[in-house]
């Protein structure tokens, strides 16, 4: 709100200002909370690093539900195993790796393809979640079930936000606001910090190869 035109997000020569960002990320709130998340609803997330995945984490999180991150490029089966396991009713995936689960997923699926055409659609969009409380789920992130299945670890709203606000009160700003370089990926708590952490901060992040 306070810098609507500033460049928050950039990757390979594409860009969101803010008020796109808030846009895009609203209409999807507004598609899931249509279709019954809220607090505590776990929506699994199948994108591939670009805008779009940010706007999906954004758009869940304003929708009051919970993520859970998929790499497109983890084995079906895996990525089977925690969508039903963490028993996620929705999915938000590019139209290119939502195919493949139409064959298993029996719940509503939300095919996010051109952010910057869904926030010039609707700049206005905004979501109507029910209040989240501290303790409510922010998002379900699995281990690497290197010593045996996965394990869904669940993360509360709470944790991520007493962890931001200190980054974003403690850590001196420069002026103009930075560019942050964010390389982690999204299945990683890493993201989350490097991601919000520059918002918060009214900076450009910038996602890396």
């Amino acid at each position: 709100a306070r810098t609507p035109e500033a460049v928050a997000l950039e990757w390979h020569g594409a860009g969101l200002t803010y008020a796109e960002l808030q846009a895009s990320a609203g209409r999807v709130a507004l598609w899931l909370c249509a279709h019954g998340v809220g607090a505590e609803s776990v929506v699994a997330l199948q994108l591939a690093r670009s805008l779009e995945q940010v706007v999906g984490v954004y758009g869940t999180l304003l929708s009051g539900g919970a993520y859970l991150p998929l790499d497109p490029k983890w084995p079906l089966e895996r990525r089977r195993f925690m969508v039903e396991d963490a028993a996620c009713g929705w999915l938000v995936a590019q139209s290119e790796h939502a195919l493949e689960i139409d064959g298993w997923f029996g719940g509503a699926v939300l095919r996010l393809d051109d952010c910057r055409r869904v926030a010039l659609a609707s700049t206005a969009a905004v979501a109507t979640a029910e209040r989240v409380r501290p303790h409510h789920l922010c998002y379900v992130m699995y281990t690497s079930g290197s010593t045996g299945k996965p394990k869904g670890v669940m993360v509360e709203h709470r944790g991520v936000v007493n962890v931001l606000l200190d980054a974003i009160t403690s850590w001196p700003m420069p002026t103009p606001p930075w560019r942050f370089g964010v390389s982690a990926n999204y299945v990683f708590d890493t993201f989350v910090w490097d991601t919000f952490h520059s918002f918060g901060k009214g900076s450009t992040v910038v996602l890396l190869r």
